[in-house]
C-alpha cells in the first residue's frame, strides 16, 4: 500500500516514539517493583528467564531474542545457573548444541515477579477512568496485531 507524505512522516514518528517509550515504560515498571529481597538481581534477568519459560533455548537464540550481545548472554546465563534459576545441557543429536532451560525456582521467581508487576500496575489503572481503560485495552490488541504482522514478515 502506497501512503502519502503526510501519513508516512506521522507513522515514522509514531515509531521513533514507540522505540524510546516501551523502554521507558519497562523501565519504571521494573524500578517501581523492584524488590530488595529479589533473589535476581537485574531485569534483564527476570526478561530472559520470562523467555524461557515458552521452553529451552539456544544462547544464540536468546540473544536474537533480547537484542543482547552473546558474550553478555554467556555471563547473564552464567549467572542464572549459579543461582539455580537455569541449567544448561546439549543436544542429544549434536552434543555441540546447548540449551538453556528454566528450573522450578525460576519459575517460581517468574510467578513471584509477575504478582508483583500486576499487583503495582492494578494500583496504576486505579487512578485511570473507564474510557482510557478502554482506549489502552484497544490499542494492547492493535499492538498484538502489529505483532503478529511483524511476524509474518520475518
Amino acid at each position: 500500500i502506497m501512503l502519502d507524505s503526510e501519513y508516512n512522516v506521522r507513522m515514522s514518528e509514531v515509531f521513533d516514539d514507540a522505540m524510546v517509550q516501551f523502554p521507558i515504560l519497562a523501565r519504571k515498571v521494573l524500578m517501581a517493583t523492584k524488590s530488595k529481597s529479589s533473589p535476581i538481581s537485574s531485569g534483564i534477568q527476570h526478561r530472559l528467564l520470562e523467555g524461557l519459560m515458552s521452553g529451552p533455548m539456544k544462547p544464540s537464540e536468546i540473544s536474537q531474542l533480547h537484542g543482547i550481545s552473546k558474550p553478555n548472554v554467556t555471563t547473564l546465563i552464567s549467572k542464572l545457573i549459579d543461582g539455580g534459576f537455569a541449567t544448561r545441557s546439549h543436544d542429544e543429536n549434536d552434543r555441540r548444541v546447548i540449551y538453556v532451560s528454566i528450573t522450578e525456582k525460576g519459575k517460581k521467581a517468574v510467578l513471584r515477579n509477575r504478582a508483583v508487576v500486576k499487583k503495582y500496575l492494578f494500583k496504576v489503572w486505579e487512578q485511570l477512568d473507564t474510557g482510557e481503560i478502554e482506549d489502552i485495552l484497544a490499542a494492547m490488541d492493535k499492538f498484538r496485531y502489529l505483532l503478529t504482522k511483524m511476524n509474518s514478515i520475518i
